[in-house]
């Protein structure tokens, strides 16, 4: 602060000396000194003024639940939905220990979560409440949590941020593979559904073959192997015109739409191939599916899993099955196992209901049929 005042005092001096021409008197001089000293203060006590603000918007941590931490300004966020906020720590920190085992405290626990509410008015009588949860360091990473701010979606909003931690400190190959943060959580049925269902879908030929049985094909679709050619190699002639079909050339080109037609309805294999390779290549499975693996190699592998996965090294796969305690092999067929095991069952018609519905028929037949007065 006594530089400011310096500063403050020469600026005031060097304006009175570039005035020569004038003279000063010794109370002028004095005048501009006085008023320099009172700009510094106004200058020091404002500093002082954002400090203080800064120390209530970001106070220490104002709750922790194990590893967790979490500071906020308690008179914005109001004692119910600060306690609202701790249960959801607490359930967050259970499910994170679970997951990232030894290195919880070191992941989740790195950084603590600031959590900000916010009120915007709209219009004279529509407000819109949110939360804001993001990390001090990283100003871009930011999770909104909106009406109804439900216990679970506290909860979720709390183990996203941990996702964005435990993220930083994952091998850069195996982050790449995944596509997006680690998974800070075992997969839902839900999930797992979702997983069985791109397995059956897909229109790569490397998914029909794992589907069919083949880990080989299965390690391809999930990216664990290295493609040289994608096109080819996950594709047949079959899946390049399904892939062309999938998108529709402007009407204006008309040669695009003559090729377009050429490939999808005369099925010319030359044709679709030129023109799958206009574009990129999709993935035979999806990187939620991909998490699957990921999450099951952590589930396998228990406690030690996640610190096993920070210290491993070789392809993606070699470290996952390292973690799970598997072989790659083992690890892949558990994952295949799974996925099938999660598809949805089909609601075929007992015995019972046909009965039913065909005793409902004939009711309606003979009413049908009859004579109306």
């Amino acid at each position: 602060m006594f530089a400011l005042g310096c500063v403050a005092v020469l600026l005031a001096l060097g304006s009175t000396a570039a005035r020569t021409a004038e003279a000063q008197s010794a109370s002028q001089i004095a005048g501009r000194v006085f008023s320099a000293i009172h700009t510094t203060k106004v200058v020091k006590d404002s500093i002082e003024l954002f400090h203080a603000s800064h120390t209530i918007d970001l106070p220490p941590d104002s709750a922790t639940a194990g590893g967790i931490r979490l500071r906020f300004d308690r008179s914005n966020l109001g004692a119910e939905m600060e306690a609202a906020m701790k249960a959801a720590a607490e359930r967050a920190w259970i499910v994170a220990e679970s997951q990232f085992g030894e290195e919880a405290r070191a992941t989740a626990g790195s950084e603590p979560i600031l959590v900000n509410r916010v009120r915007r008015q709209f219009a004279p009588l529509v407000w819109i409440e949110y939360l804001e949860l993001q990390l001090p360091e990283r100003s871009s990473r930011i999770t909104m949590v909106r009406v109804p701010m439900t216990q679970q979606k506290l909860t979720d909003a709390v183990l996203d941020i941990a996702g964005t931690l435990a993220t930083s400190r994952v091998p850069h190959d195996m982050i790449r593979w995944l596509g997006f943060w680690t998974p800070t959580r075992p997969m839902s049925e839900e999930e797992w559904q979702d997983a069985s269902l791109d397995l059956a879908t897909s229109v790569s030929t490397v998914t029909k073959s794992c589907y069919a049985g083949s880990l080989e094909g299965c390690e391809s679709a999930l990216g664990l192997t290295e493609v040289k050619d994608p096109l080819h190699e996950w594709y047949s002639p079959d899946g390049w015109r399904v892939l062309v079909s999938e998108w529709n050339p402007p009407k204006a080109d008309f040669e695009l739409v003559a090729a377009h037609d050429e490939c999808v309805v005369k099925k010319v294999a030359a044709t679709c191939e030129r023109l799958a390779r206009t574009r990129v290549v999709p993935i035979p499975l999806n990187m939620s599916t991909r998490a699957t693996l990921y999450a099951l190699s952590i589930e396998r592998g228990g406690p030690a899993a996640f610190s096993k996965i920070l210290q491993g090294t070789g392809t993606p796969l070699q470290i996952l099955a390292n973690a799970s305690g598997a072989s790659p092999n083992d690890l892949v067929s558990a994952w295949r196992s799974r996925v099938l095991r999660a598809a949805p069952r089909s609601d075929a018609a007992t015995p019972g209901h046909v009965a039913i519905v065909l005793a409902w028929t004939l009711l309606f037949g003979v009413a049908a049929s009859r004579r109306r007065p």
